[in-house]
């Protein structure tokens, strides 16, 4: 795929993946008037007018000039769902791809620029080792969520996807996007290629088992913590 131009949208703490939704409220002005010219305006041609693109923020620490202030890795998103109120409208984002920004361009109020899609490498789903990892992702995952509840980052709909068809980017996808991760950790996964993110996601998960495995003697003191 080659360069192409999108609208974009920088989010504070949310990171969106490929192949997950992600819902946003949108009251400043400068993207409600983004959403009205992508579905509003007649006198535009629908089709790929409907992605944007979504990129975090960066922290003050982190930006080397005043207009250094998102990363370059995002996601291009397909708008699948508006709904207008009247301090703006909410939209529901498809994930399509990743991408990384190659320069930003002034395109009226909103902030847009030139995108270069960075494309997955091509994976056998039929790959003993992809199997593996794809299995170990969704039994942690699911082992977590029996022992920790309704603490657990993945509610039930989300757990009963993960038990369906679903091909190993969308589990690995679903994990990036919903385990408790800080923004920062989760823009890392998004700049990895997909095979880093779901060993990297794996040593996440293991890691936390590993974690309640030396605490588990003791989570019958939950009970009593108001005598401690």
């Amino acid at each position: 795929m080659s360069s192409t131009r999108l609208p974009l949208f920088p989010l504070s703490d949310e990171v969106h993946f490929p192949r997950t939704l992600l819902h946003l409220r949108v009251v400043q002005p400068d993207y409600c008037s983004l959403i009205e010219d992508l579905f509003l305006d007649d006198r535009t041609e629908r089709g790929s007018e409907t992605i944007i693109g979504t990129v975090l923020l960066k922290p003050a620490w982190a930006q080397e000039t005043p207009d250094d202030d998102v990363y370059s890795a995002g996601t291009a998103g397909r708008i699948v769902g508006l709904w207008q109120h009247e301090d703006g409208c909410d939209i529901l984002l498809r994930g399509e791809y990743r991408f990384v920004v190659e320069r930003e361009i002034s395109h009226g109020p909103y902030r847009a620029a030139v995108v270069r899609p960075v494309l997955e490498p091509a994976l056998n789903e039929g790959d003993p080792g992809i199997q593996v990892v794809r299995s170990e992702l969704i039994e942690c995952t699911l082992g977590l969520s029996g022992e920790l509840g309704s603490s657990f980052a993945l509610d039930e709909e989300q757990l009963s996807e993960l038990e369906e068809d679903l091909s190993f980017e969308e589990v690995v996808n679903l994990l990036a996007a919903n385990l408790d991760l800080a923004p920062l950790r989760k823009q890392q996964l998004l700049s990895e290629m997909l095979p880093d993110r779901a060993l990297n996601l794996l040593s996440i998960l293991r890691g936390r088992r590993q974690v309640l495995d030396v605490l588990r003697p003791f989570r019958h003191l939950e009970s009593d913590f108001t005598h401690n």
